[in-house]
């Protein structure tokens, strides 16, 4: 078992956290960090489990937000704000939330 988190010394136990400082490309998605690709996911993902379009589109333009040059900052910081719950963030829905329960697995 290796434990890791991103302040880790060790560079190839660090590497396998979301906020280490290396690209990640998802279905032709390049995302800065793996934390970007979380979050990018996360709200595409969620979008498809909502019938409102204009819900949907909201959700899928944040989304897009967290790809290489999106509005989000290039730190997984800026992509842990961005998805969370606060001001920069987009709360889900109980009906995305369960369908993002789902798809997070394979993501």
């Amino acid at each position: 078992m290796i434990k890791f988190y991103s302040k880790s010394a060790a560079a190839e136990v660090k590497s396998l956290s979301n906020f280490a400082d290396l690209p990640v490309c998802i279905a032709g998605s390049n995302y800065p960090t793996g934390e970007h690709a979380f979050h990018g996911m996360k709200y595409t993902e969620a979008a498809t489990a909502v019938v409102d379009a204009p819900r949907r589109e909201r959700l899928l333009t944040h989304a897009r937000k967290f790809v290489e040059g999106g509005a989000v900052g290039n730190s997984a910081l800026d992509a842990k704000r961005a998805g969370g719950k606060g001001k920069a963030g987009l709360r889900l829905e109980a009906d995305e939330l369960r369908g993002w329960s789902k798809a997070s697995v394979s993501v």
